[in-house]
C-alpha cells in the first residue's frame, strides 16, 4: 500500500494550487498551504498597513471559510494560540489566554520571517482596542427586542467562540493581495517561519530522510456535513506502545511537512471531487490527473445526459435499445481511455470512523489500486453486465416539471441504496421510496452499506453481493406494500438488473432484457403468465383508478411464487369478469393466445408443481409485461 507516497507526488503536482480556493457545488474548497487550517471566520476587521482600524465587518456565511497559520495540526483544551487569526477569547485583552497569543505573535513579528500583514496586526492589537471595538460595532447593529430592557445575557454581545480574520489596507499599488486568508506570499512566510523552529529530528517513515518529526497530525478529514474532527494518525499517548516499543517514535514517525502534504492532499482530493457515503468519505485519483467517470452514477448521467436531440421520442427508443445502450457506454469511456496515458493506475481510498462523534482515527476501509485502462473496462461491465430498463424522473427544460425517461443500465449508488434498504414513505406531498429527512441515521447507515458492498463489484468487477440481490427480490415481491405502482416497478426493475448480474457472475449467461419467447425456464413461463393476467385485468380499469387500484395478480403474487400451481387456478378463476370486459378478437388472439402459448411451453409435470419459483420469474414477468405495453390501446376494451 504506498498511497502515502503515491498523495507526496500529487501535492507536488498540485502545490501551485495551496492557499486558492476551488468552487464546488457553490461551496470554496481550499487547497491548504503546510501547516494552516481553516476556520469559519465571524468578523473581518480591516486595518491600515500602519496599524489603524478603518472597520470591522460581518463575514457573510457562504464566504466565512478562511485559511489561517497554525501551530499545532489541532487545539485541546490547554492554552494553544494560532499564529495569526484566532477567536476572541486569544485576541480580546480581558481573555486569560491572550498574553500567550500576543506572545507568539511578537516573535514572528521580530523574526526574519515577518510580514507588513503581521506587523499591522501586531501593531493593533497592542493597542488592547479589538474587544471594545468589536462590542461598538455589535452595539450599533438594529436589535429586535419586546422592549427596551437589556439582559444579562445581551450585556456581552461578542461570543468569545467568534473568530477573526484580518484585512490589510496597503497604500503600495503593487501589493494587491490585502486579505490575510488570500495573501499566498504571507502563507510561504509563516511555513518559512514554521520551519525554522525547533522540533524533534528523526527518521521519517514515509521517505527515509531525517527530517523535522511530527506530535501532533491535522484533523477535519472528511467533508462531513456537520463537521469532523478525525484524524489519519492518533494515539499521541505514548503509553499505549508500553511493551512493545519504548517510545512511540519507534512505532511510527512521519515528518511533519509529509504528514501536511499528504492530509492536505487527501482533503482537497475529498471535497473537490471525492464521495461522502453517510460518514464513510470515498477518494479516487490517479497520478496523471486525469479526468475520471462519476463511476458512482447511474448509466443515464454516465452514458446519456450530454447526448441532445431534436426529437425526444428517436432519443427515447435508443435509450431502450440494449444494444444501442452498450455502444453508448462503451463510446463514452472510451473518450476516457484516449486520454488516459498507458499504465496509468487509479486508486480509491475509502475512509471511515467507528466513532459517532466523529472524532478519533480514520480508517481505511477499503484501498483498490489498478490499472486505469481495466478500471474502465470494469466500470464498463457493471453498466452491460447488470444493465435492464429503468426509469427516472428528471426536469422538463420545456414545463419546468419533471418527466419520467426510461435508459437501459444501472441506477446510481444513492438510489440503489434507497431502493433496496429504503421503504416507500410520504412526506412534503411527495411518495418516494428512501429515508426521511429526519432520519439521518439511518440513511448514513445504508448509504455507507451499499458503498461498502458495490465499490468491489464496480471497481473490480467482483460478484454482486447475493445478500443485496436477495433483498431486493423479496422486496420486489411484495407489490402490495407500495401505494405507487411506480415505485414498485423500479424495485422490480433493480431487482431484475441485480438477478440479471448474478447470474452472469455465477454462471457467464446473459440473460436477454427483451422477452425471450424460445425460453423454457420454468419460472420465467409462470412471470409471463402472471404478466399477462395482471395486463389484462389492469387495463379494464378506469384512468382515474388505475393508479390506485390492486390487480389480483400483484395481490397473490408472494403466495404466486410459493405455489404457483393452486394459486394460478385462483388467478385465472378471478380474471374471468375482466376478460368479458375486453374486445373478442383482443381476448382471444392476444390474451388467450398468450395464456396457451406459454402454457405449452410447460410439460403437465412442470405446471402442476408445487416448487418455489426462482427469481427467473421476474424477468419473465418484467419482459412479458414490456411487451404487452407496447401493443396499440385501440380495440383492447369493449
Amino acid at each position: 500500500m504506498n498511497w502515502p507516497l503515491e498523495l507526496l507526488k500529487l501535492y507536488e503536482k498540485y502545490k501551485e494550487k495551496a492557499g486558492t480556493y476551488t468552487t464546488v457545488d457553490n461551496r470554496k474548497i481550499p487547497f491548504l498551504p503546510l501547516f494552516h487550517d481553516t476556520v469559519n471566520a465571524v468578523y473581518e476587521i480591516v486595518l491600515t498597513e500602519n496599524g489603524e482600524l478603518s472597520e470591522i465587518k460581518d463575514v457573510p456565511p457562504d464566504d466565512a471559510v478562511t485559511i489561517v497559520p497554525v501551530y499545532v495540526a489541532f487545539r485541546t483544551s490547554d492554552c494553544c494560540p494560532n499564529a495569526l487569526c484566532d477567536n476572541v477569547k486569544y485576541i480580546a485583552s480581558t481573555s486569560k489566554y491572550h498574553h500567550a497569543y500576543m506572545e507568539k505573535l511578537k516573535l514572528w513579528h521580530d523574526s526574519d520571517y515577518s510580514h507588513p500583514t503581521v506587523d499591522a496586526v501586531y501593531s493593533y492589537l497592542s493597542k488592547e482596542t479589538v474587544e471594545a471595538d468589536l462590542e461598538y460595532f455589535e452595539s450599533q447593529k438594529p436589535k429586535k427586542r419586546k422592549n427596551n430592557d437589556v439582559n444579562e445575557k445581551e450585556k456581552k454581545l461578542v461570543k468569545t467562540g467568534s473568530f477573526l480574520r484580518f484585512t490589510i489596507l496597503y497604500q503600495s499599488p503593487e501589493n494587491k493581495e490585502s486579505h490575510c486568508w488570500l495573501d499566498r506570499t504571507l502563507h510561504k512566510q509563516f511555513i518559512s517561519y514554521h520551519n525554522s523552529l525547533d522540533a524533534k529530528v528523526g527518521l521519517d517513515y514515509l521517505t527515509g530522510e531525517i527530517t523535522k518529526l511530527g506530535d501532533r497530525f491535522p484533523r477535519k478529514l472528511r467533508p462531513l456535513p456537520g463537521g469532523d474532527q478525525t484524524t489519519l494518525i492518533s494515539a499521541n499517548n505514548a503509553l499505549v506502545f508500553t511493551g512493545l516499543f519504548q517510545t512511540k517514535e519507534e512505532a511510527l514517525s512521519i515528518g511533519i511537512e509529509n504528514a501536511y502534504k499528504v492530509f492536505n492532499t487527501l482533503k482537497w482530493l475529498l471535497q473537490t471531487t471525492g464521495k461522502l457515503y453517510g460518514t464513510m468519505a470515498v477518494a479516487v485519483w490517479n497520478a496523471g490527473d486525469y479526468p475520471i467517470p462519476e463511476w458512482d452514477k447511474d448509466t443515464y448521467k454516465l452514458a446519456y445526459e450530454a447526448e441532445n436531440t431534436a426529437n425526444e421520442e428517436i432519443l427515447q427508443s435508443l435509450r431502450s435499445d440494449p444494444q444501442f445502450a452498450e455502444k453508448q457506454i462503451l463510446r463514452m469511456l472510451d473518450g476516457y481511455r484516449q486520454i488516459m496515458s498507458l499504465g496509468t493506475l487509479m486508486t480509491l481510498m475509502a475512509l471511515d470512523s467507528s466513532s459517532a462523534s466523529a472524532k478519533g482515527r480514520c480508517s481505511i476501509v477499503n484501498y483498490i489500486n489498478l490499472d486505469g485502462k481495466i478500471f474502465l473496462d470494469n466500470i464498463a461491465k457493471w453498466h452491460i453486465q447488470a444493465g435492464w430498463r429503468q426509469t427516472k424522473w428528471i426536469p422538463n427544460n420545456q414545463t419546468s416539471k419533471w418527466k419520467s425517461i426510461t435508459y437501459i443500465g444501472v441506477p446510481g449508488m444513492q438510489e440503489i441504496a434507497n431502493l433496496v434498504y429504503g421503504r416507500e414513505i410520504e412526506e412534503n406531498g411527495k411518495v418516494f421510496i428512501g429515508f426521511r429527512s429526519s432520519d439521518e441515521t439511518n440513511k448514513n447507515y445504508f448509504y455507507k452499506k451499499t458503498a461498502e458492498k458495490l465499490i468491489p463489484s464496480i471497481w473490480q468487477n467482483n460478484p454482486l453481493p447475493y445478500d443485496m440481490v436477495k433483498t431486493i427480490i423479496n422486496k420486489a415481491m411484495y407489490p402490495l406494500a407500495f401505494k405507487k405502482a411506480d415505485n414498485w416497478e423500479r424495485v422490480v426493475r433493480l431487482a431484475c438488473s441485480f438477478y440479471k448480474k448474478h447470474i452472469y457472475d455465477k454462471t457467464g449467461e446473459v440473460i436477454k432484457m427483451a422477452l425471450d419467447t424460445e425460453n423454457k425456464d420454468r419460472s420465467y413461463l409462470f412471470g409471463r403468465l402472471l404478466a399477462v393476467a395482471d395486463y389484462a385485468e389492469k387495463i379494464t380499469f378506469k384512468p382515474e383508478v388505475e393508479p390506485k387500484r390492486i390487480t389480483n395478480s400483484q395481490r397473490y403474487m408472494n403466495r404466486f411464487v410459493l405455489k404457483p400451481a393452486q394459486t394460478w387456478s385462483i388467478i385465472r378463476l378471478n380474471l374471468t369478469p375482466y376478460l368479458r370486459k375486453l374486445a373478442p378478437e383482443f381476448r382471444e388472439n392476444v390474451i388467450n393466445s398468450l395464456f396457451y402459448e406459454i402454457s405449452a411451453m410447460m410439460t403437465e409435470e412442470q405446471f402442476q408443481s408445487e416448487e418455489r419459483l426462482s427469481p427467473l420469474f421476474l424477468l419473465g414477468y418484467d419482459c412479458q409485461m414490456q411487451s404487452l405495453k407496447k401493443l396499440p390501446k385501440k380495440s383492447q376494451i369493449l
